[in-house]
């Protein structure tokens, strides 16, 4: 159930500008913050490995949900 008392998925996608799925995870209940999926991923654990970096002429967009991290950008929206 989510914040709304409605039942939800909270799904975590990393995709790439030509539409392909780089990883997904789609098993957090709606009432996870999007903060907390992400940190307990292994896509954060990615993050954190100074041997991965899969962008090498980009950036990892993000909405102001997510902690500010070194291998990503996050987009405020008002």
């Amino acid at each position: 159930m989510n914040r709304k008392s409605y039942p939800s998925l909270n799904v975590l996608v990393l995709g790439g500008a030509t539409g392909r799925v780089y990883f997904a995870k789609t098993n957090a209940p709606g009432s996870y913050h999007d903060a907390h999926c992400l940190a307990n991923s292994t896509l954060f654990e990615y993050f954190n490995s100074p041997d991965w970096n899969p962008l090498t002429d980009g950036v990892i967009l993000g909405d102001s949900a997510f902690p500010t991290h070194h291998k990503y950008v996050y987009i405020y929206i008002c």
